[in-house]
């Protein structure tokens, strides 16, 4: 799976975490449940005065991504990585061979093992307005011959 993302708008109530996250796991057991087994990278936007961070800008917005892995319904999470407002468009690379996942973002990679019965895409936004262009999901191609 490959493609862009970028931040759009994000909600002005800062009681809510604008994110989107995109991974390859386990199908959910009952819809809106998370996938208890997945790899991916989430972004983040938030208002840099909530993050106490001064700018010229009184609207500032502070976007970072983070490269994650759930195991047994628990996330963890690499540092996050802040993009710099030249980063409109975020390019990213996600592959599945059957027995790990390799996650690239810009130049930033992770590799984790990880072996599904029934592996499924998951893209979910929350409190933003995150847009998804050049978006390609395929199956990987067969080792059968």
């Amino acid at each position: 799976m490959k493609g862009k993302v970028r931040l759009l708008n994000i909600e002005k109530n800062t009681a809510f975490v604008p994110q989107t996250r995109i991974v390859i796991g386990n199908p959910p057991a009952n819809p809106g449940a998370a996938s208890t087994i997945s790899d991916g990278f989430s972004l983040t936007a938030l208002p840099a005065k909530t993050l106490h961070i001064k700018s010229a800008d009184k609207d500032a917005i502070v976007k970072f991504v983070q490269l994650e892995s759930t195991r047994d319904g628990k996330r963890t999470e690499a540092d996050p990585i802040i993009m710099d407002d030249s980063a409109a468009e975020i390019p990213f690379l996600l592959t599945y061979d059957g027995a790990s996942v390799v996650t690239k973002l810009g130049s930033k990679s992770a590799t984790a093992s990880l072996r599904l019965d029934d592996a499924t895409v998951r893209i979910t936004c929350s409190t933003g307005e995150f847009l998804y262009t050049d978006l390609v999901i395929e199956p990987a191609p067969s080792n059968a011959g």
